[in-house]
């Protein structure tokens, strides 16, 4: 090479950036919830842009009876600016009678669009809650029984 004398040989390469696609989930999936408690359908920290984690992103929320595959009624869809759609007794998304429905998220970023669902089933009542809780001692001997604490409670109110 003429312009340097010591360098034997030269190569370049071509790089192309390609754009990831914009990732959406509802946080907990499918699932069943009582008609007489609350449930929340997030997407806060599913739905982002690999390539700008800060870029503001869009949520089109919708929901269908899988029965009848007709439109929720009686419930109040939340802004596009929120992830989270709160539902269920005394909330301000509204109250779902017992039944399966089908809850749709449209998620966009400027260009970009993505979506996801879940099923979620409601039963009459109340479903249980079950809670488990460590051990008071962290390390367990080999020769000694191990018992776990955990509780499950059913509010029944007459039932």
């Amino acid at each position: 090479m003429r312009a340097a004398p010591t360098v034997c040989s030269a190569s370049s390469v071509e790089v192309e950036l390609v754009d990831e696609p914009l990732v959406t989930a509802i946080a907990n999936g499918d699932r069943t919830v009582g008609e007489d408690g609350t449930f929340q359908l997030d997407a806060c920290s599913t739905t982002y842009d690999p390539d700008d984690p800060t870029a503001p992103i869009s949520y089109a929320w919708s929901c269908a009876v899988v029965a009848t595959a007709s439109q929720c009624t009686d419930i109040t869809v939340p802004p596009q600016t929120s992830c989270v759609w709160q539902l269920g007794q005394g909330t301000s998304g509204g109250f779902l009678k017992a039944g399966v429905y089908l809850f749709s998220l449209a998620a966009s970023k400027s260009d970009e669009r993505t979506s996801t669902s879940a099923t979620i089933t409601v039963q009459a009542g109340a479903v249980p809650s079950v809670a488990i809780r460590a051990l008071a001692a962290s390390k367990q001997n080999a020769g000694t029984l191990s018992c776990g604490l955990g509780a499950a409670k059913v509010h029944a109110e007459g039932r």
